[in-house]
């Protein structure tokens, strides 16, 4: 791949620089500006860019200030300015951090907005059925935050059905631990492939406060929230990460999706599942 990278067509630099912010114009440029430095350090003056380029002139110096808010290129002040790219490597590690830096910015209000998108007032288009049974739909969502967003909302102020495992018993628990608002009650089915009985052998346990029904099934079983409304599955995975730079890789393990189902007739047969499953659990 490296070796690629490095015979890269000019023709493609425009195309890839687009996918670190730049629009198209920015692109072409930042290279005529790169083939510049390369000819003369000093750079060149925005009239002679915009003859090399055949953009106008007021079009050029407007993609020129840009570029130089974006801190990829240098402006030489004097009569006339001269304009020069920042090197290669500089240039491309400054795109990089601006993209690194809004995509902290999104991740900051991303749950703001999943939030929001969700709770927005329905509106039905003339002539949809209002019935419950037809508005039974199957979602599939990813992303910490908007998956944590949508298990807050399915739990709080509920009766739920839950069943948890190995994986997800962290999450879940810590989940209801911190609610806004707690559930009005919580069955749960812990299934083990291990050898774990703890609190979990069955009855009313108490864990951070909270008060559960736990049964215990020998098994391998998905992770589920079950309200009246909707099922809620969660499904998780390992990640390799580092805790601290230069420390050892540790393997920890995150919720990555999860299926949302909704309608009384789905949310009913999930129910008359659940009540089997704890009929049989001990």
């Amino acid at each position: 791949m490296g070796q690629a990278q490095r015979h890269m067509k000019e023709g493609e630099l425009a195309t890839e620089l687009v996918k670190f912010g730049l629009t198209g114009q920015e692109a072409d440029l930042f290279i005529l500006l790169s083939k510049v430095r390369k000819a003369n350090p000093k750079g060149s003056t925005g009239s002679a860019l915009a003859e090399l380029s055949g953009v106008n002139r007021v079009r050029t110096y407007q993609l020129l200030d840009s570029l130089v808010d974006l801190g990829i290129v240098q402006v030489e002040v004097g009569r006339p300015k001269r304009y020069v790219a920042e090197n290669p490597q500089t240039a491309v590690r400054r795109l990089v951090a601006l993209q690194e830096s809004r995509l902290n910015e999104l991740s900051k209000v991303e749950e703001a907005v999943a939030d929001g998108l969700t709770d927005v007032a329905p509106i039905a288009p003339q002539g949809a059925s209002s019935g419950r049974d037809e508005a039974s739909r199957v979602a599939v969502f990813h992303g910490i935050s908007t998956i944590q967003g949508l298990l807050r909302r399915a739990m709080q102020g509920k009766d739920l059905s839950v069943v948890v495992n190995d994986e997800s018993e962290d999450h879940v628990f810590t989940t209801v631990r911190y609610l806004a608002t707690k559930p009005k009650s919580v069955r749960v089915i812990f299934a083990t492939l291990g050898e774990k009985v703890g609190p979990f052998e069955g009855g009313k346990v108490e864990i951070d406060g909270y008060r559960y029904r736990i049964r215990l099934v020998r098994g391998d079983l998905p992770t589920l929230v079950l309200n009246t409304d909707q099922c809620v599955m969660l499904f998780y995975e390992s990640q390799r990460y580092r805790p601290k730079p230069l420390s050892p890789i540790t393997v920890r393990t995150v919720v990555s999706s999860c299926v949302v189902i909704e309608g009384a007739k789905q949310v009913g047969q999930m129910g008359a599942a659940y009540e089997k499953l704890w009929n049989l659990a001990k």
